[in-house]
């Protein structure tokens, strides 16, 4: 909309999939409670996916539009079939009423006389019918082949979260396998929030070089949500970087993304999130993973990459053996809650392999982490850029040979109360 003061806009669906909803006078929101708040246009408005009966036939199907319109029968008395409308009135272009209500309470996959005999079968309808409360999908032992898209779901919210998560409680008994191929991902979120996944794993299975490979992918805006307990893995015998456990490209913008107690391995980054400059996530939360142990090769070129995170950042608690840049933080800084990594153990071994790296315009604090660097690695702290604006206290750097800090801005870093050792 270029000229605000001479339109009304209100009892409409807006939806997207992708990571802008409203372009408002050269602004974009992302979300409707963002266009409602700023503009006070849309107060009426929902956000869901209609779920055409097909590209052609555009009736909808979705619970959360059929009684939503505002009463306009004394200027569209019928609708496009000749049915009259009645208030209250659907949205669009058909009057009809959902075929199915909206879904709540715990739903199963798999195993015998399940609710749902896969994971796309049940994404759809919840796509299709969204929820009205708090929904679990217990999904059963066993191996689902197949590449699982999550779009946005209508009802959802932090309150009615949608919870996936294994049945058994055993993350490597629930396999979720696919070529991790852009597309065929094992699951990639496209605009879906308030989701949560619980041990699951998550297998990408390529095995051709070169070729880009995700086993879990971030599209869009996503919201609030939350992977506990997981395993994300590929296949051990890529030779290149172009392999990563969790992934967003650049322009995915996340807020309250957390990553807690999951276990990563065989790829070549572990966690990948590049954000937008002009929108930066915020509250990414990644802690109490594992990066590679004693069974589990680890990620073999980055552990955590992150660019274009703001306030609330934290990575904390997390173990890694293998990579050989295991923090890599860029372009991050806040107007609030300071980015944090503390509390980690990094166990790198390598020609040229760094501990932790910070890059450009990094606003950060570095504070308790225990970093052990050989076979030739070539610092255990690497500060790479300037403008930045660091604290880096109450760390162990640890160099089997070899410079133990390599800073090249000295300006912007205090470097305090830390164990600074090389052989």
């Amino acid at each position: 909309v270029d000229n605000a003061g001479t339109v009304t806009l209100d009892y409409n669906d807006l939806y997207t999939a992708g990571t802008v909803l409203v372009d408002w006078q050269n602004t974009g929101y992302a979300t409707l409670s963002e266009y409602q708040s700023s503009t006070g246009q849309g107060a009426n408005s929902v956000s869901a996916d209609p779920a055409y009966a097909s590209a052609t036939d555009l009736t909808p199907s979705s619970p959360f539009l059929d009684d939503e319109g505002t009463d306009l029968t004394a200027t569209v008395p019928t609708d496009i079939n000749g049915s009259e409308r009645t208030a209250p009135v659907s949205m669009g272009a058909v009057e009809y009423t959902a075929p199915q209500p909206p879904l709540s309470g715990t739903l199963t996959v798999g195993g015998a006389s399940p609710d749902y005999t896969d994971l796309s079968s049940v994404v759809s309808a919840l796509t299709t019918q969204g929820v009205d409360g708090a929904v679990t999908v217990e999904v059963r032992d066993g191996t689902y082949n197949e590449s699982v898209e999550i779009t946005p779901i209508g009802g959802a919210s932090a309150q009615n979260t949608i919870t996936f998560r294994s049945a058994s409680g055993d993350s490597s008994a629930v396999v979720i396998e696919s070529t991790g191929a852009e597309g065929s991902e094992p699951l990639r979120l496209n605009g879906a929030d308030h989701l949560r996944f619980r041990e699951l794993t998550l297998q990408a299975t390529r095995t051709e070089n070169y070729q880009p490979v995700r086993s879990a992918y971030l599209r869009s805006q996503v919201d609030n949500v939350q992977f506990s307990r997981m395993q994300f893995l590929g296949y051990d015998g890529r030779d290149d970087n172009e392999q990563v456990g969790l992934y967003a490209p650049t322009s995915t913008i996340t807020t309250d993304l957390v990553v807690d107690s999951s276990r990563f391995g065989a790829s070549e980054s572990g966690v990948y999130l590049r954000g937008d400059n002009n929108n930066r996530s915020t509250g990414t939360r990644i802690r109490q993973n594992v990066f590679g142990d004693g069974t589990l090769a680890g990620p073999d070129y980055r552990g955590i990459y992150l660019q274009y995170h703001g306030d609330g950042l934290a990575v904390s608690g997390n173990r890694m053996s293998g990579p050989n840049r295991a923090i890599y933080v860029d372009r991050t800084g806040s107007s609030g809650a300071r980015p944090l990594v503390a509390n980690n153990m990094l166990n790198v071994s390598g020609s040229g392999n760094r501990g932790i790296t910070t890059g450009y315009n990094v606003d950060a604090q570095i504070f308790h982490n225990a970093v052990r660097m050989t076979g030739g690695a070539r610092a255990a702290f690497f500060q790479n850029g300037g403008s930045s604006s660091l604290e880096v206290k109450n760390n162990i750097f640890a160099m089997e040979s070899g410079p133990v800090l390599e800073v090249d801005n000295a300006g912007t870093v205090t470097l305090d109360y830390n164990d600074l050792y090389t052989a």
